[in-house]
């Protein structure tokens, strides 16, 4: 899934090796974003790391969605938001990525609505149990994460709805999963993972809230 805007900050262009012996501009001059600083409606468009058809985030068929009914009265949601996710796959490794977005009605301002990103993060799984102890999943067998994201304050207002939307990547933001399980930075090809989310009794997947009162 590609990324369209974060909270993200410093990046700067890589210059050729020979820029070394050049005279090249100062800092400032150079800093090249490779996605948007901040918060953007969170719809693809031609310029940026997406291919056609662009559109919104939520239509692509590997993002798993869902949507809040829109908000009667003004609900706050201030701290760190967490997932718990329960998940199978055909691949030894896969990534989760969740985020958060404020969505607003349509109106004169907005004709379509607005997507508003509040906050995300990205899950490797095999550090489920612990970063000291990378453990690899089995096919189709139904394991646990839970990680937070990244904090938040933001007041819904009403009419309002919260969108969460689940992937397994966020392009150029994170790097890629090649899902083969090997040695990060050290893979040798890559391969398509096929995820389920489970969300019954036995697997409840859950987004957990930091609501104000």
């Amino acid at each position: 899934m590609p990324t369209v805007a974060g909270n993200v900050s410093s990046m700067t262009q890589n210059l050729p090796p020979f820029a070394r012996m050049m005279r090249t501009g100062d800092p400032i001059t150079l800093r090249q974003s490779i996605v948007l600083q901040g918060a953007a409606d969170q719809v693809t468009h031609d310029g940026m790391f997406a291919e056609p058809p662009y559109g919104d985030l939520a239509d692509r068929p590997d993002t798993l969605v869902f949507t809040t009914a829109p908000f009667e009265a003004e609900t706050e949601i201030t701290g760190v938001p967490e997932v718990e996710i329960f998940l199978s796959s055909d691949a030894p490794d896969t990534d989760i990525f969740v985020m958060l977005q404020d969505l607003y009605p349509v109106s004169d301002t907005w004709p379509t609505g607005y997507r508003l990103n509040l906050c995300d993060s990205i899950f490797r799984v095999r550090y489920r149990d612990g970063f000291d102890r990378p453990t690899m999943m089995e096919p189709g067998k139904v394991v646990r994460v839970r990680f937070p994201l990244y904090p938040i304050s933001n007041a819904f207002q009403p009419g309002h709805r919260l969108r969460v939307l689940v992937s397994s990547s966020s392009f150029p933001r994170f790097d890629p999963n090649p899902n083969t399980g090997e040695s990060l930075g050290r893979h040798t090809h890559t391969r398509i993972a096929v995820n389920a989310i489970h969300h019954d009794p036995a697997h409840p997947s859950r987004l957990i809230l930091p609501i104000r009162g």
